[in-house]
């Protein structure tokens, strides 16, 4: 039970074409931190007091006392399957959402968009709004052009819409 964001990672593609949209994913997460830590919005690393990890995965989770569950994407050392596919999630809220489901959400949105996993949610698309407003605004800084264009809520979550 609870506010959960669940993905399925990449395991089919080419490992050092997945590395490599990593890294992507990566550099706008890095910005996606930096904005939201300019909101207000405190984060952290895994255990909601270290600093997030950001080397070739994405560990976070919202900064002591707002610590919840921990954000953990580590698409290159793929640990748990389910139907032949490396899934994993993230609960980021159970009676209210907690602050960092925005960073969650707007991560999710890029990993989603390069196709690193297939992302799927609890949350309905408009959930995804403040999300999606920071991933682009991140992406825009970071590496504007086409990779980024069309940035969106994942593809599940606007099928589910309509």
């Amino acid at each position: 039970m609870g506010y959960t964001h669940y993905w399925d990672y990449d395991t089919t593609s080419d490992p050092h074409e997945r590395a490599a949209r990593l890294v992507l994913v990566i550099d706008v997460a890095k910005k996606i931190i930096e904005l939201a830590a300019k909101r207000g919005i405190a984060l952290a690393g895994g255990d909601g007091t270290s600093a997030p990890e950001l080397d070739g995965k994405i560990v976070l989770n919202g900064a002591a006392p707002e610590a919840y569950e921990t954000f953990a994407f580590e698409p290159l050392s793929v640990r748990s399957y389910r139907r032949g596919r490396g899934y994993g999630f993230c609960k980021t809220g159970f009676v209210a959402i907690r602050q960092y489901d925005v960073v969650v959400c707007a991560i999710l949105a890029c990993i989603d968009h390069v196709r690193l996993a297939d992302v799927r949610s609890d949350g309905r698309y408009n959930d995804w709004e403040a999300g999606v407003a920071l991933a682009r605004e991140a992406a825009k800084l970071v590496a504007p052009g086409l990779v980024w264009a069309g940035l969106d809520a994942p593809r599940a979550l606007r099928m589910k819409e309509e």
